[in-house]
């Protein structure tokens, strides 16, 4: 299996369900615990994909979420830090979608502090108002408010968007995060 190369299986992805290395993939799967590095270097490209949305997540075969899946975190620090900046520079753009797929990844891996006024700005603010998003946001609240504080004045047009959302979100786990972050005024519940 490790004989064939990351460019054979790139090139034969479109083939997943029928070409003869992704059916034995899929059999070889069950029975490793770590992937061969040319898996490794596959899922590298179909994160790159997911990202740049030539890969779709809806349908996301199951060959590719079985090896995304078994991706080792270590290996793929550098590939999550160029999708974050691929995202903050505008190369790529983000959707409710694909933030729901990254959001742990990039949390965990992105190394979202060092660039936190573009991914406030390019990252999150596109997506707080879908409710899946802002659940997500809101379920590690902690990172997000260090996140939204150490952006700064990069900040102000999230801010101001959250303000806006607690208007007619009146959400108490919401409106406690928003009066959590700095420079935002207290916002009464009724």
């Amino acid at each position: 299996m490790s004989e064939i190369s990351v460019d054979t299986l790139y090139a034969q992805r479109t083939a997943h369900t029928s070409y003869y290395w992704f059916v034995a993939i899929k059999h070889l799967l069950a029975k490793i615990k770590s992937l061969p590095d040319n898996l490794t270097e596959f899922g590298k490209k179909i994160l790159m994909d997911i990202a740049s949305g030539t890969q779709s997540l809806n349908p996301f075969p199951n060959c590719f979420k079985n090896i995304v899946e078994r991706l080792d975190k270590r290996k793929i620090k550098s590939t999550v830090t160029d999708i974050r900046n691929d995202f903050c520079i505008g190369k790529k753009t983000i959707n409710a979608i694909k933030f729901q797929f990254f959001e742990t990844w990039l949390r965990s891996h992105g190394n979202l502090k060092s660039q936190a006024g573009d991914v406030i700005d390019k990252i999150v603010k596109p997506v707080i108002s879908d409710g899946a998003c802002r659940s997500l946001i809101l379920q590690n609240k902690d990172f997000y408010m260090d996140l939204i504080n150490t952006a700064g004045d990069d900040a102000y047009e999230l801010k101001k968007s959250l303000r806006n959302l607690i208007q007619k979100d009146s959400d108490p786990q919401l409106v406690k995060f928003v009066n959590s972050i700095d420079s935002v005024p207290e916002v009464e519940t009724a």
